[in-house]
């Protein structure tokens, strides 16, 4: 679930600035993290699992060549930032936002408490609730919107737990959304291209016309045209799932004429739509957690540049040898 990360964003502002590093660390060890893993979710529900259905292939099969591609691009996406967190670590200068400096005002938390037998239990509760979602998402299906019931649910019995009265729990959690209520309104507005798009009723001829290049290429570039085709339509649909609803009932019957499969077509399909997700300013999620961690777009760009390249030459090679195989529903 992407949006999960968004809170993540303030922990990982904690770790940074404990070792010394800055907001682009904090955004790339939750956000890009959590992203490199969506990209290529071999499970991925809201990607994998709705455009399989769409696509009438068997849900979850081709699993072996998602591994693969999932263990390359999150390892790809784990040493490109830690060259980055260790270059920062011998020179801050090089930093693109500037190093975080443990705060030594009274007023905000203070870095070294103590880590009491309280903090353990809260701890393991926070652990076993998690368990237990995880549990819950695939055995009730549980939403989004469940998540963020529970997770009110953990605050408070966190609270309890920690000795906290109703209204310590109540101004605690109040000052917590201070940080996220920016991030929050980020979504809404970073929605609004869909909506407008949508009562227009021009999307589905918008998503048409990127269809039809694509119609006279050889397999192996339509497979790659479809790759870059996803990538400007997450622009203007930031949504996996929705996404996968609109363009796979015209990718697969062009996947059908032009020669390949369906099974590429539903790959070259996550790969557009999850690439762009970590670099589009429309995507909701990217933008809250920026603004969660202070970060400007632009420098976060500057950033990711460079490993968006990476992960789309990784994307080449591997929907080329998809099609070289003819890979199917196994």
């Amino acid at each position: 679930m992407a949006n999960s990360v968004i809170p993540f964003v303030a922990i990982g502002l904690i770790i940074a600035r404990a070792i010394r590093l800055d907001a682009i660390v904090a955004v790339a060890i939750t956000f890009g993290a959590t992203f490199a893993g969506f990209n290529t979710g071999f499970l991925n529900p809201y990607t994998v699992g709705i455009a399989q259905t769409m696509a009438d292939v068997p849900l979850f099969t081709g699993m072996l060549l998602r591994v693969i591609a999932f263990v390359v691009i999150v390892a790809v996406t784990i040493m490109y930032t830690w060259r980055y967190a260790k270059k920062v670590l011998a020179d801050p200068s090089k930093s693109l936002v500037g190093v975080l400096e443990e705060t030594t005002d009274k007023n905000d938390t203070d870095m070294h408490p103590p880590f009491t037998r309280w903090h353990k239990i809260i701890l393991l509760f926070v652990g076993l609730c998690l368990s237990f979602f995880v549990f819950a998402t695939i055995q009730f299906q549980w939403s989004i919107n469940h998540m963020a019931a529970f997770f009110i649910i953990i605050g408070i019995g966190s609270g309890v737990i920690a000795g906290m009265n109703y209204n310590q729990i109540t101004l605690t959690f109040l000052d917590g959304c201070k940080n996220l209520v920016y991030g929050a309104l980020i979504i809404g507005v970073a929605r609004a291209i869909l909506i407008v798009m949508e009562n227009a009723q021009i999307l589905d001829t918008f998503v048409h016309a990127l269809s039809i290049p694509l119609e006279g290429l050889s397999p192996v570039l339509t497979a790659l045209g479809m790759f870059v085709a996803n990538g400007f339509l997450n622009f203007l649909i930031p949504s996996g799932s929705g996404q996968a609803i609109i363009a796979m009932p015209i990718l697969s019957p062009l996947a059908d004429m032009i020669g390949i499969t369906r099974q590429v077509a539903v790959q070259a399909f996550q790969f557009g739509d999850g690439f762009t997700n970590s670099i589009f300013p429309t995507s909701g999620p990217l933008m809250a957690s920026l603004a969660v961690a202070g970060v400007s777009w632009v420098k976060w760009a500057k950033w990711m540049w460079p490993l968006l390249l990476i992960w789309t030459v990784i994307a080449v090679i591997m929907l080329s040898f998809a099609v070289m195989i003819n890979w199917g529903p196994v």
